[in-house]
């Protein structure tokens, strides 16, 4: 059971939601060209498959905790994953998808560099990998070693999953998330621990535009909510007009509510991570007028 980086699918899956988070913090075109291939990637790859499976389960593994006081539990909540994963997931036919997500990947972003980064949760992440593998795999394998390997993978597991000291999961609500078709939940509470604390910081009407963006599926859907934000935004900022006595201060914030009217008209899948981030300015903005 030796680890391979390059054929690692949640390592890679985290590399790809990493790019896509840097997007946000980093405002720039090739930030956001590459992060919109990074959610298309995913899109392509992760649907309604074994890798879809695959990566449902990694996602549990990886965040949903247990009390240290129900440290028994843990084991069991491996077990039901292993179960889940081997009535779910085709080996052959994960194989298959795996080379086709990792050979797609390859075509686009060179696998090696993005690999060199530092990786905040390699042990967690290679772990949860080589332990869904060897749930996956049909071969029986009784080698010594192999054996030893896979206690040594299930004892970190599960002492990761027991020292977190947030509030008992219940095993049914696992579950459920294990069973729905809709991944959006688990993958941004993954993408919102791995990287981005100072999201929790940040006002929550940005914070709900940036959680929007990072797990939406419908870009047509988000574009539609953009505009509808855009226009909420505009209306708020005009009506803290009323505070302002300096002239040149109001022609300020009203050149800011006239630039953001025009991005409403012209929003389109080129630009709209920039308007995203414009409309998070204006935010500031809003809330800056309503605190004077």
């Amino acid at each position: 059971m030796r680890h391979n980086k390059s054929g690692d699918v949640f390592l890679i899956f985290d590399r790809l939601l990493k790019v896509i988070s840097k997007s946000i913090i980093f405002e720039g075109k090739s930030n956001l060209r590459d992060a919109s291939v990074a959610k298309t990637l995913i899109t392509k790859h992760f649907k309604n498959n074994n890798l879809y499976e695959y990566i449902k389960a990694a996602l549990v593994i990886s965040e949903w905790k247990l009390n240290e006081d129900e440290a028994g539990k843990a084991d069991l909540m491996l077990q039901e994953i292993r179960d889940y994963v081997r009535d779910n997931i085709d080996y052959d036919g994960y194989i298959n998808e795996k080379s086709l997500f990792i050979k797609d990947v390859k075509k686009i972003f060179d696998l090696d560099m993005l690999l060199l980064e530092r990786i905040g949760k390699y042990k967690t992440i290679s772990s949860t990998h080589l332990f869904l593998e060897d749930c996956i795999s049909s071969k029986s394998k009784k080698d010594v070693k192999d054996i030893e390997n896979r206690i040594k993978i299930k004892s970190f597991l599960i002492n990761e999953i027991i020292k977190s000291k947030e509030e008992l999961v219940d095993r049914s609500e696992i579950r459920e998330f294990l069973r729905s078709n809709d991944i959006s939940s688990g993958v941004l509470k993954y993408t919102k621990n791995a990287f981005f604390d100072e999201i929790k910081d940040v006002n929550f009407e940005i914070q709900t535009l940036l959680e929007d963006y990072i797990y939406h599926t419908n870009t047509d859907i988000f574009i539609k909510s953009l505009r509808t934000k855009i226009s909420e935004v505009c209306t708020d900022i005009k009506k803290e007009l009323s505070k302002i006595e300096d002239d040149n201060q109001i022609r300020s914030i009203l050149e800011v509510v006239h630039k953001l009217s025009d991005f409403e008209k012209n929003i389109s899948y080129d630009n709209y991570v920039s308007v995203l981030h414009k409309i998070c300015e204006a935010i500031e903005l809003k809330n800056v007028m309503k605190e004077d």
